[in-house]
């Protein structure tokens, strides 16, 4: 998918980003959990034309074959009749996920387009409804496909041969939730060089990486503490925080939205 991440970019640089090619074909979901209700907001995002509700039954081998579908996500195996097997195969390997691209391009936007003066970015969809209630005075955006060392090493050199043309120097604030990569950061950090990053970790250590590299991730830490690539970081569980040598915050609710759901 590393082609997917440059496409992205190279939209953006030639202000093609919002090219309407993308919005003319229809993308068929046929993962396993495809209701309408069940779609990925950011699927809906990047490609509004889609439909749910189609299984691999609906497709021939001869039309997929040909080319002429684009798809998001595949069905689980497991009850699938061998033909359909082979058509999952097929879908698996020859075949575009345009979920998987709708998440890479985001990824791409977040680090490359102007920030909001206050921004949240946190992985997961039903997280960022929880944080939207929760953090009014935030932008709070899902931060997709962040787990590539990879596609982010790329998007920090693409980041380094573009900053004249991206560059964003409003101030504000950013913090990313559960996400400590330093590739990324240091990205974002040289695109919006004005904006106190933070990192905010809500789940506990061992959600963030095996046991065996606590030692090493506290290292890497404190290093984009050290190089101002980030500002500072927390955590919602005092044991990593004093671990990690960082802020203890727990976790919280707005009052106010909880006031008024009682009433």
């Amino acid at each position: 998918m590393a082609k997917q991440t440059f496409i992205r970019w190279l939209g953006l640089l030639t202000r093609k980003q919002d090219s309407p090619h993308h919005r003319k074909f229809k993308v068929f979901i046929i993962s396993d959990s495809s209701s309408p209700e069940q779609v990925p907001p950011l699927l809906k995002k990047y490609f509004p034309l889609f439909e749910t509700g189609k299984t691999l039954k609906n497709f021939s081998l001869v039309e997929l074959l040909s080319g002429k579908y684009k798809f998001s996500g595949h069905p689980n195996k497991k009850n699938l009749s061998f033909t359909e097997k082979i058509k999952r195969g097929i879908v698996r390997i020859f075949y575009t996920n345009y979920g998987k691209v709708a998440t890479i391009w985001n990824l791409v936007d977040l680090i490359f387009l102007p920030s909001a003066p206050r921004n949240f970015f946190t992985p997961s969809a039903h997280v960022v409804d929880i944080y939207k209630t929760h953090l009014s005075g935030f932008s709070v955006k899902e931060l997709s496909s962040y787990l590539s060392p990879s596609r982010n090493f790329i998007i920090f050199l693409l980041a380094l041969i573009s900053r004249r043309h991206f560059i964003d120097k409003e101030d504000g604030l950013t913090v990313f939730a559960n996400m400590a990569s330093p590739w990324l950061l240091m990205a974002y950090k040289f695109l919006h060089p004005n904006k106190s990053v933070y990192l905010r970790f809500h789940d506990g250590l061992e959600h963030m990486t095996e046991r065996k590299n606590f030692l090493k991730f506290r290292k890497s830490l404190h290093q984009l503490i050290d190089k101002k690539i980030i500002q500072g970081a927390e955590s919602y569980y005092e044991p990593d925080a004093e671990f990690l040598e960082i802020t203890y915050r727990p976790n919280a609710v707005n009052s106010n939205v909880m006031q008024k759901s009682k009433l």
